[in-house]
């Protein structure tokens, strides 16, 4: 599967009420997003995740806590700054956080 499927799919799992389960157990999902260097706007897989958090709030009314890098050297401290909020489940934008989500997962098991 194409990796821009495979987050899509990930993140309309996560982020989609879950058939059976009960409203409690779905409310302890607290997702947040690290987005990739290049903006909201970058005409490419940022600007489609924005796309689709909109959705995601306007269908849940869930607001989905973002963060827009400066550089790669932002991606640590950002990814490490959710997982300290028990923020769950991180989503890391674009392939260049690999390191980054590797190196903080280790942290935030």
């Amino acid at each position: 599967m194409h990796p821009v499927l495979r987050l899509a799919a990930a993140a309309a799992l996560v982020l989609s009420p879950v058939a059976g389960v009960p409203a409690v157990a779905q409310s302890y999902i607290a997702p947040a997003v690290v987005y990739s260097t290049g903006g909201k706007a970058d005409k490419s897989i940022n600007e489609s995740v924005v796309r689709g958090l909109r959705r995601v709030a306007f269908v849940t009314q869930v607001q989905v806590p973002e963060l827009v890098p400066n550089s790669e050297a932002d991606f640590v401290p950002m990814l490490r700054n959710f997982a300290t909020q028990d923020r769950s489940p991180i989503i890391a934008v674009g392939g260049l956080q690999v390191a980054a989500v590797t190196q903080v997962a280790k942290e935030f098991p």
